[in-house]
């Protein structure tokens, strides 16, 4: 038996969100923003006002359940890894 765990999942790297295509007047987009960037709904309309804004900074194997947050709430995202030395990443 064998178990099949994504490579992100696995990956102890480092990584961030951005976020595309938002719209501060969506309910949905402020509350997905908000959740994942931890931050309150002023903030989290904040961040949408700006294209590619970051949402989330951390370990990769906690990336997918942000992405899917996002995008269940109609956003677009991107994963950028970020290198072993990049100073954000600490």
């Amino acid at each position: 038996v064998a178990t099949y765990l994504p490579e992100a999942e696995v990956d102890d790297g480092k990584c961030r969100i951005e976020v595309f295509g938002g719209d501060v007047h969506n309910k949905a987009h402020v509350r997905a923003v908000a959740e994942v960037a931890n931050v309150n709904l002023i903030s989290a309309r904040n961040l949408l006002r700006h294209e590619g804004a970051v949402v989330f900074e951390g370990a990769a194997s906690q990336a997918n359940q942000a992405i899917a947050t996002l995008t269940q709430a109609g956003l677009r995202c991107d994963f950028v890894p970020l290198p072993a030395n990049d100073a954000r990443a600490s």
